[in-house]
């Protein structure tokens, strides 16, 4: 109430939000509202569910006017009759479903690429001042091809490799890479005011009833899945973060292009591991005790190091003889101490415990090493994001809220 009475000595005006009742588009109208946005032209799919919308913190204020339109993507007279009157528009509507498509171009391809053509097409009729297209890092991975030596970690120039995709029937990394592409090309055409947005898996507390494909990845891996991501992941955003990111791009005079929206790049491993740790009471499948070990044989050699250093006053290595002066048999004492180590750790230990975990029938070792093969991490992988001011949220807190979330809706069963 409190923001919908400030926004109304100074209100700002009209936007439109396509797929407002899903994951992404109600925590768009939620930030909006609290933002201080009074009109909101909500588009969602014909006979879909709205209720929760009216449940947001000032949806229902007098001040605030929060219109719900029936409106099919493929309905170009209905997305019309969406976006008039509105100054902008996020384009977030995109199918998306946990099964694989039957038909992939029916339910997937078409509905994305001629869908976003149609709201664009709108968006120029009506004389929309600047669209913020929702597009997603499925249009920039899978990129297998992406050279991370000569290039580094991802960034906005990557598009994702459509013919591995169809290879490997991946067809919604399909349906959002040539979504965008064309976009990219009627604004060109035509002079339209487009700024793409490419979040990363999101997390984050569901307002919606039904379960969204980003959560799923989440629930499916503290459910055990062994689904490594390979290719299609560069890291986890919070959707709070998200929807902040696509108001800012809507108000930014100078935002323009593309702009990932990811807190951080990291292998999915490593995901995978930070919610084990937060959550060991589900199945996580974790890094095999063999890098465990791996980690603490180089601890060892590193304060083997530090103690010769620090005894002999100079750095040792396994062939410098004259560390020790003299004193041929400290030195090989010390040698083939390291190298028996070594050997072990290595070479015989791995063995050993892949022995153990076919014996006895463990299987925590889905996520070792590299599960996506050359991924570079990079801390600030959304540095355009950021230096327009946005604040990401911890990977942590996104998970704890999505896991509290799941829980409460019935789709986690709760472990202790």
């Amino acid at each position: 109430m409190a923001a919908a009475t400030a926004a109304a000595a100074n209100p700002k005006e009209a936007v439109c939000v396509t797929g407002a009742n899903g994951f992404i588009g109600s925590w768009l109208v939620r930030t909006l509202l609290e933002q201080g946005y009074t009109t909101i032209h909500a588009s969602i799919y014909p006979s879909s569910d709205p209720t929760h919308l009216f449940s947001l913190p000032g949806a229902t204020s007098p001040l605030v006017h929060l219109h719900v339109h029936e409106a099919d993507v493929l309905d170009p007279d209905a997305i019309l009759k969406a976006v008039e009157g509105c100054h902008g528009i996020f384009h977030v509507a995109s199918p998306c479903s946990l099964d694989d498509p039957k038909d992939p171009e029916t339910e997937l391809v078409r509905p994305a690429v001629q869908g976003t053509l149609n709201v664009l097409e709108a968006a120029r009729k009506a004389k929309v001042s600047r669209v913020v297209l929702t597009s997603s890092i499925s249009a920039m991975v899978p990129n297998p091809k992406w050279d991370h030596e000569t290039k580094g970690p991802f960034d906005e120039s990557s598009w994702t490799d459509l013919e591995y995709c169809k290879d490997e029937q991946k067809w919604y990394p399909v349906s959002k890479t040539l979504a965008e592409k064309a976009a990219w090309e009627y604004a060109e055409k035509h002079g339209i005011d487009v700024v793409a947005i490419n979040p990363s898996t999101c997390l984050g507390p569901l307002l919606q009833p039904n379960l969204n494909a980003s959560c799923a990845v989440l629930l499916q891996l503290l459910q055990g899945s062994k689904d490594t991501q390979e290719y299609h992941w560069l890291g986890a955003v919070h959707v709070r973060d998200v929807a902040k990111a696509q108001i800012l791009l809507l108000e930014s005079p100078f935002a323009s292009g593309r702009y990932l929206c990811t807190n951080g790049i990291y292998q999915f491993s490593q995901f995978a591991q930070t919610v084990s740790q937060l959550f060991p009471q589900y199945p996580v499948h974790r890094f095999p005790f063999v890098f465990l070990f791996f980690s603490a044989h180089y601890k060892f050699e590193e304060e083997m190091q530090t103690l010769l250093y620090d005894a002999f006053g100079q750095q040792f290595s396994y062939s410098d003889r004259e560390f020790f002066g003299n004193s041929f048999p400290c030195w090989l004492l010390t040698y083939y101490s390291l190298c028996l180590s070594r050997i072990f750790m290595l070479i015989l230990l791995p063995h050993i415990l892949l022995d153990l975990a076919r014996i006895f029938n463990i299987e925590r070792f889905r996520f070792a090493g590299e599960t996506q093969p050359g991924l570079v991490s990079c801390k600030d992988a959304a540095v355009r994001l950021i230096d327009l001011g946005l604040v990401f949220t911890p990977v942590e807190d996104a998970v704890r809220e999505t896991v509290e979330s799941l829980v409460a809706k019935g789709f986690l069963k709760m472990q202790t």
